[in-house]
């Protein structure tokens, strides 16, 4: 008896995700995460790229600031808005809030069980469904709602684990509202964590992670490829500058602020040659240019 107890912990401990010993996957990367979520109108379908690009305090509470990008006939195109995302990773929740509509929506939560029951919001309904389906995949834990979405082969409303919704995070909002969203894909730290098998969007995935193409009029880079210094030269000063280097795996190895700056010199002497993402952030960049360090 003495030899199987400790097998039998390692059994479950290897065959249930971490999220049941009170800590849920965040839906957030360490330096950036995005959604790709496809809709539909009358024009046809288009999609939506909600890209996290730093935080804030609203009623001292911590939330995610993100930026939309729509795509209309491959072009995109910046929305001029921001929204907003708040998770307690203990409680397993999230909140979607909107500039227009200041309410905090619960989206997701993945501390329900079968015999609870959540509000669906905005999506051709306002009203409570049960809890269809609890079940674990791939270290993810999966929630499925009573509610069908008739437009996804008879599939139902599913909340993800470090991920979301089947439909995306933004399907409550009231000022674009949502036609038929489906989650295409969601990375983080520049790492594919979910693609959808709904067909025929199975192979879609386009994240656009840049703020606007005449952003790269703002500043310029040089030289690259580089050896040892990057200088980054801005059209005028700027307040507040975050700089942050990201290697091909999703792992910062260099991040420094700025204050009143219209150039800066980068000194990455000890940053192994090979290729990375160079980002530069503010309110208004969120821009990665790809750049390679010689030996």
């Amino acid at each position: 008896m003495k030899k199987i107890l400790p097998l039998l912990i390692l059994f479950l401990f290897q065959n249930y995700p971490y999220s049941s010993y009170g800590q849920f996957q965040s839906i957030f990367g360490d330096t950036i995460a995005s959604w790709n979520i496809k809709h539909s109108q009358l024009f046809g379908d288009y999609t939506d790229s909600l890209v996290s690009f730093g935080d804030t305090i609203i009623n001292q509470k911590k939330f995610q600031k993100l930026k939309y990008f729509t795509y209309f006939n491959l072009n995109p195109q910046l929305v001029n808005q921001v929204i907003y995302l708040s998770e307690d990773t203990i409680l397993g929740k999230v909140w979607y809030r909107s500039k227009s509509d200041t309410t905090e929506r619960l989206i997701v939560n993945f501390s329900l069980n079968q015999t609870d029951s959540f509000f669906v919001y905005n999506i051709g309904t306002d009203d409570y469904y049960k809890i269809d389906t609890v079940y674990n995949l791939n270290n993810k834990k999966y929630i499925v709602v009573d509610f069908p979405i008739f437009y996804m082969n008879n599939e139902k409303l599913t909340f993800i684990e470090g991920v979301g919704t089947n439909i995306g995070i933004s399907y409550t909002e009231n000022q674009w509202p949502s036609l038929q969203p489906l989650l295409l894909c969601q990375y983080k730290d520049y790492i594919q964590n979910y693609q959808t098998n709904i067909q025929p969007y199975s192979n879609m995935c386009n994240i656009f992670t840049s703020i606007a193409k005449n952003t790269l009029d703002n500043f310029n880079v040089n030289p690259n490829p580089f050896k040892n210094y990057i200088n980054i030269n801005f059209s005028q000063i700027n307040k507040h500058i975050t700089v942050q280097l990201v290697n091909m795996l999703g792992h910062c190895v260099f991040r420094n602020k700025y204050s009143n700056v219209n150039s800066i010199v980068l000194n990455l002497a000890e940053v192994k040659s090979g290729v990375y993402f160079l980002y530069v952030l503010n309110d208004e960049m969120n821009l990665p240019i790809k750049i390679l360090k010689m030996e």
